[in-house]
């Protein structure tokens, strides 16, 4: 029987052992007090994080967000010493040390240590408010220190983390030739309609066939208004995955495809073709989301369209410039790539994908 904030907690059982259990499960999971290292707190937080959300985007959204920062994990957190320490020993010199080894051993932009600092907080919030810890020691650092400013590279300008035309060819002929040896393979539709429309890898995987809707002039939306390029496209996927629920189905625990199938996919793509992968550009399939900028040419319009703040969007995206012009400037400077194969499927090709 325990006694915290948020009320008395009472665990009962008819046997000692089966209490003994419930009570080791408890202390380990989010809500148990006995004192977790920053990692299992880390991994407790980020399981939670995706209970109770109903809403098919926000989930694609949080989901992105989880794989984002666990990538952040991965890189900066997993096998240093820190985050095998308790959580109620950490002290604020721990968590400097920590960001200063990190500055050492890696050449770090601006957001990449922001993403750092993100995780920290997150923590270390969560423990404060479930009383694992008397204060926090992330109140005490001086995030904009020069100690930790003077050591970040420059990051790399737009244009340099954004496709040039001859790589967009490049990307799109070779994933046309992977459609055409397995048109009912689905990972290279998903990758294109990536390229299409600048979407999040999260929110292409999460696409239902009931987000598509048509207004009173026939035109179609999928977020944004959609391009006879883009309707070709999501035709030829009908033709393979009309009758489920998800545009792109998949092995995922929800019925989808899982959000790294387009990443591994691409990484294999850029491969084929010799398209270098610099993790200190960083670029990677997100980066489409800056061609779609670039083609608009329209940061207003871009940010509707892209679900950003259109500070981020000039800051990130493009460099410039209105909703009425959406379809047509759309159509003017969609990326003109359709399908190069005629895909209507007999019921055997579609058993089979």
């Amino acid at each position: 029987d325990r006694t915290s904030k948020g009320g008395r907690r009472r665990l009962k059982s008819k046997s000692y052992a089966d209490l003994i259990r419930k009570i080791e499960t408890f202390e380990a999971g989010h809500y148990g007090r006995v004192t977790k290292t920053f990692e299992e707190m880390y991994y407790l937080i980020q399981d939670q994080s995706l209970d109770g959300i109903t809403d098919s985007e926000k989930q694609a959204a949080r989901t992105s967000t989880v794989v984002r920062q666990n990538q952040t994990y991965n890189r900066f957190f997993a096998g240093t010493a820190f985050v095998s320490l308790r959580i109620d020993a950490i002290k604020p010199n721990d968590i400097d040390s920590f960001l200063q080894m990190n500055l050492k051993r890696y050449r770090v932009i601006k957001s990449a240590f922001n993403a750092m600092v993100q995780i920290l907080k997150k923590v270390f919030d969560k423990a404060y408010r479930r009383e694992l810890i008397d204060c926090n020691p992330c109140d005490r650092i001086e995030w904009d220190s020069d100690e930790y400013s003077n050591k970040f590279i420059t990051s790399a300008g737009i244009k340099e983390r954004t496709y040039t035309e001859k790589e967009m060819d490049l990307l799109w002929d070779h994933e046309q030739s992977v459609i055409a040896k397995r048109p009912s393979f689905l990972t290279p539709y998903a990758m294109l309609l990536q390229m299409q429309l600048g979407l999040r890898r999260g929110e292409v995987c999460a696409l239902h066939w009931d987000d598509i809707t048509t207004d009173e002039n026939g035109t179609r939306y999928l977020t944004i208004p959609l391009w006879k390029e883009v309707t070709d496209l999501l035709d030829a996927v009908y033709e393979i995955s009309g009758d489920g629920i998800y545009i792109f189905p998949g092995e995922a625990a929800d019925g989808c495809l899982g959000i790294n199938s387009i990443y591994k996919h691409y990484t294999r793509a850029c491969a084929a073709i010799s398209i270098p992968i610099q993790k200190d550009i960083i670029r990677g399939p997100h980066a489409w989301r800056r061609n779609f900028a670039k083609r608009l040419g329209n940061s207003y319009l871009s940010s509707h369209l892209l679900g950003n703040d259109q500070k981020v969007c000039e800051e990130n995206y493009s460099n410039a410039i209105d909703f009425a012009e959406a379809l047509a400037e759309l159509e003017k400077k969609g990326l003109k790539k359709g399908l190069k194969i005629d895909l209507k499927m007999d019921q055997t090709l579609k058993k089979e994908a």
